[in-house]
């Protein structure tokens, strides 16, 4: 098959530099197809990115604008990237597309390929401005459009995304679930000392759906019992500076510690590893990958109880789920896994490496193709 994908963003090199699940989830599904198929992925451009380049056998086409990367690009070049991508792959003779990012929907459907899939991270629809504020007005919009349209099929990342894509109107037999992963030979590799102080770590995204400040001050009521407690933050956004005044105002700045972005994966894992516990607060994840990294490396995780969290990790096993917002649990929860009442680690993450999710995905390519 010949296949394109479409993502907003995308790593530059094998370093795989990413910034999210999606980036991850397009990455190393491209890898697998590639061994099999001729997979192109269509991105937008970055500063100081050449327009094409090829890494393990997969090709990438940077597409303009050229942008520096951000959770709130402007919109009018959001939509010139969208309306070039879409140009792009016409020119292609593609036998499928899929796309997998909010603004690689739009270009996947206006490609016209004879095959068109769309993978789905989250239904935000009523959401949006909840989540973005007023900026996400426009999301709403676009996927109300997204989801009117007849796409062949439809390829979810949990099933808690599928049962609300199918509350919203949509045939449950034209999707198909095929969970997020990971790599889990990168995994097994991986070998980093604990930090001397007990530390706890989260990788988000600093917006506020994410709910960092709660880690924040969980952390400060942390500290009253154990006063060598650390948190490490890897990630950027719009809410670091405000992160940053909350943890001055709450008199814990000298033990949080905002990493900002790291390019290469594997320092990302280390990080993870060294850490006595890694912590995913957000109101909201389409699967939460994240927690998935830290029972591959046996870290114990503290993570809000919503649906697609509960969904990978079967319940709360590797780790403990507390209530949304509930900062008091949260520290209590943290001061457990600190003081390691809490083990990591479980025997079904075999079932969420990458080669799985590929082979369903490529099956959902292969039953379109032959279709169309």
């Amino acid at each position: 098959m010949k296949v394109a994908l479409v993502s907003e963003y995308f790593p530059m090199s094998p370093g795989r530099e990413m910034r999210g699940g999606v980036e991850a989830r397009t990455y190393f599904v491209s890898r697998h197809l590639a061994k099999r198929h001729d997979v192109k992925v269509y991105s937008i451009m970055e500063d100081g990115m050449s327009e094409e380049s090829e890494f393990e056998g997969m090709r990438v086409a940077r597409v303009k604008p050229e942008v520096s990367y951000s959770q709130s690009s402007s919109l009018d070049k959001r939509l010139m990237f969208m309306r070039n991508a879409a140009k792009e792959i016409r020119k292609g003779g593609y036998d499928l597309v899929d796309g997998c990012s909010v603004t690689g929907y739009p270009p996947a459907w206006w490609s016209k390929c004879r095959g068109r899939v769309i993978t789905y991270h989250d239904l935000w629809t009523g959401r949006w401005i909840q989540n973005m504020g007023w900026k996400g007005l426009f999301g709403e919009v676009l996927e109300r459009y997204v989801l009117s349209r007849n796409w062949d099929h439809i390829t979810a990342v949990s099933q808690y995304t599928k049962d609300n894509l199918v509350d919203y109107g949509i045939d449950a037999d034209r999707i198909t679930v095929a969970h997020n992963g990971i790599d889990l030979e990168e995994y097994k590799s991986v070998n980093s000392e604990k930090y001397d102080s007990p530390t706890v770590c989260a990788v988000a995204r600093m917006v506020k759906y994410k709910r960092l400040e709660d880690l924040i001050r969980a952390h400060s009521l942390v500290r009253e019992e154990v006063e060598d407690a650390r948190v490490r933050i890897i990630g950027t956004g719009p809410e670091r500076e405000r992160l940053e005044s909350l943890s001055e105002s709450l008199g814990v700045s000298d033990s949080v510690e905002f990493i900002g972005y790291v390019r290469e994966h594997a320092e990302v894992l280390k990080t993870i590893k060294s850490s006595h516990c890694l912590c995913l607060p957000s109101a909201v994840e389409g699967f939460g990958i994240t927690v998935v990294e830290a029972m591959a490396l046996d870290v114990p995780y503290v993570a809000s109880d919503i649906p697609a969290v509960r969904e990978a990790t079967r319940g709360g096993a590797g780790g403990s789920l507390y209530k949304l917002g509930d900062v008091e649990e949260l520290a209590e929860k943290l001061k457990a896994a600190l003081n390691g009442e809490v083990r990591g680690g479980v025997k079904f993450i075999e079932e969420y490496d990458w080669s799985r999710t590929a082979e369903k995905v490529e099956d959902v390519y292969e039953r379109v193709v032959e279709r169309s």
